[in-house]
């Protein structure tokens, strides 16, 4: 007696195959986004705000995000297993274990993560800007070190803009509010002209 995945053809066991290997490949680049690139930018700004940045972007997800980075790690190394047909070991449901306890701690993290990065940034004499922030979920929030540097009506603009500053010696941490509305001009001029200012 054949089981049912003995009597599959052959082309669609391959299919199969390589269905695990692009959700492998998925996954373990998802966390490689998350461990390589947003980790950094994450810890780069805390060492902005240290050099009294104008501008920072910390975002109450980063961590948490970490922790779930080992998620799609342990579904990566349980799709091999299902691919290498050893799904049913105590390898597999370490995995499985894993993979829940990560994503739990995630969450569990993040609900803290918020109030202690805007009760860490107040006491460093930051303030929340609006106009900075992107509206996309998971977005940083983006803090100005002294309020007359959140300028109204850039929201436009505001990526240019946030690079520019953060481009800027020490993230802009001598830029005075004139400069600033200087740049803002020069950029809505751009943008007003056609210029890619998003």
């Amino acid at each position: 007696m054949t089981s049912e995945n003995d009597s599959l053809p052959e082309d669609k066991n391959l299919f199969y195959r390589a269905k695990c290997v692009f959700f492998i490949l998925i996954s373990l680049a998802i966390a490689y986004r998350i461990v390589f690139i947003g980790l950094p930018e994450f810890i780069r700004n805390i060492g902005l705000i240290n050099s009294r940045a104008s501008v920072v972007a910390l975002s109450p997800w980063a961590i948490p995000l970490v922790l779930a980075a080992f998620v799609f790690i342990f579904m990566a190394w349980g799709l091999l297993l299902r691919l290498l047909d050893k799904e049913k070991g105590k390898s597999f449901q370490f995995t499985v274990n894993g993979a829940i306890a990560m994503s739990v701690a995630a969450l569990v993290i993040r609900l803290p993560m918020g109030y202690l990065i805007d009760n860490y940034l107040e006491s460093r004499n930051y303030s929340y800007c609006y106009w900075y922030t992107p509206p996309a979920n998971f977005s940083p929030p983006v803090w100005v070190r002294e309020p007359q540097l959140c300028i109204e009506q850039t929201g436009h603009i505001r990526k240019m803009l946030f690079k520019w500053i953060q481009s800027q010696p020490h993230g802009g941490r001598d830029l005075t509010v004139e400069e600033l509305q200087q740049k803002v001009a020069e950029l809505d001029m751009a943008h007003a002209a056609g210029a890619p200012v998003y």
